[in-house]
C-alpha cells in the first residue's frame, strides 16, 4: 500500500477518481508501514517473552506508532509527514538495535533480521541521497528502496526458517529430556518394586 501510494500507481490505477483519499494515502501508509514494522520486530524477535526495559520501550513505539496514524487527520499534511519522517528513525534504528542485541546474545534468526532491516535502511538512504541531489539518478539510486525492501523480505523469510527450524529443534530436545525422564522414573519403580 505504501509502494502504491508512494509512487503514485495506486492513484493512476486503482482510485484516480479519489484525489481526496490520494493526499491522505502517503500519511496513513506510511504510518501503518511504521505500526506493523514495530509490531513485526516484537514478535518476531519474541521481545514479549521477557518483560524488561526493551518490552516496554516498544509498546511505546507501538503506542507512538498508532498516535501518528490517529494524528492523520488533525494536523496539517506537511506537520504529519515531517513529524512521521523525524520519528521513523528512532524507531526502526530501535528495531535495528534490538535485533542486534539479540543476534550477540547468540540468536541466529536475530542476527538475520538485523541483516535485513539494515539492507532496507541502506536503500532508503540510498533513495534519499537521490532526491536530495547528493548522487545522480541510476537504476540503484532510483529503485535502492525497493531492491532494499526485496532483499530484507528475502532475508526476513531466511530468518523466519531458521526461527522454525530452531523451535523444532527445542521441541525434539525437550520431548527426548521428557523420554529419558520417563524411563528413569520407569527403571526406578521397577528397582524398588
Amino acid at each position: 500500500f505504501l509502494q502504491l501510494s508512494f509512487d503514485g500507481t495506486g492513484f493512476q490505477y486503482l482510485w484516480p477518481d479519489m484525489p481526496a483519499f490520494n493526499r491522505w494515502a502517503i500519511p496513513i501508509s506510511f504510518n501503518l508501514s511504521l505500526l506493523a514494522f514495530v509490531y513485526f520486530s516484537y514478535t518476531f524477535l519474541n521481545l514479549h517473552r521477557a518483560r524488561t526495559w526493551g518490552c516496554y520501550y516498544f509498546w511505546f513505539l507501538m503506542a507512538l506508532s498508532a498516535g501518528l496514524l490517529l494524528l492523520t487527520f488533525t494536523v496539517s499534511y506537511g506537520m504529519l509527514l515531517r513529524v512521521s519522517n523525524v520519528l521513523s528513525t528512532p524507531i526502526i534504528l530501535s528495531c535495528l538495535l534490538a535485533a542486534v542485541v539479540m543476534g550477540y546474545r547468540g540468536e541466529r534468526y536475530a542476527t538475520v533480521f538485523a541483516i535485513a532491516t539494515l539492507l532496507f535502511v541502506i536503500g532508503l538512504v540510498i533513495g534519499n541521497m537521490r532526491s536530495l541531489g547528493v548522487v545522480e539518478t541510476n537504476f540503484i539510486t532510483l529503485y535502492g528502496y525497493m531492491i532494499g525492501s526485496v532483499l530484507e523480505v528475502v532475508l526476513f523469510a531466511l530468518a523466519l526458517g531458521i526461527r522454525i527450524a530452531e523451535i523444532r529443534e527445542d521441541k525434539l530436545r525437550a520431548e527426548t529430556e521428557a523420554l529419558n525422564a520417563r524411563e528413569l522414573a520407569v527403571s526406578n519403580l521397577e528397582r524398588y518394586e
